[in-house]
């Protein structure tokens, strides 16, 4: 059993993960903070995009943009998780506010009932 420890935001990690799924068990460990789930009222600020690099300015204060912010981000969060299912690749969300053993514990026990193994 493999683990990929990763936020999932950034592309091109399909291609790779097809094919370490040919060979091996994998179980992708998806890392969520909630304060990246929903854009905070700041008001007028630059956003950087970590991966890009890229600047845009926003208008945080706007709840529409807000709105539009947090169901962008959601369904790129339910998108990533059914293109791991679609791969076969299990999944155990970690978030940076809650406690990591719960979510660890579970996916182990769904893979043993899975496998016919009890937990053993």
């Amino acid at each position: 059993v493999c683990f990929v420890l990763s936020d999932f935001l950034d592309t091109g990690w399909e291609d790779p993960l097809k094919l370490a799924l040919a060979r091996h068990d994998i179980v992708a460990m998806r890392v969520l903070d909630p304060a990246e789930l929903q854009l905070p009222n700041l008001g007028v600020v630059d956003l950087v995009d970590a991966e890009t690099g890229a600047t845009v300015t926003g208008d945080t204060a706007s709840a529409r943009v807000r709105a539009a912010y947090e169901q962008k981000r959601r369904a790129e969060v339910e998108q990533t998780a059914r293109r791991l299912a679609q791969l076969g690749c299990d999944l155990i969300d970690l978030k940076t506010n809650e406690d990591y053993v719960a979510p660890l514990v579970q996916i182990f026990r769904r893979r043993a009932a899975r496998l016919g193994t009890g937990g053993r």
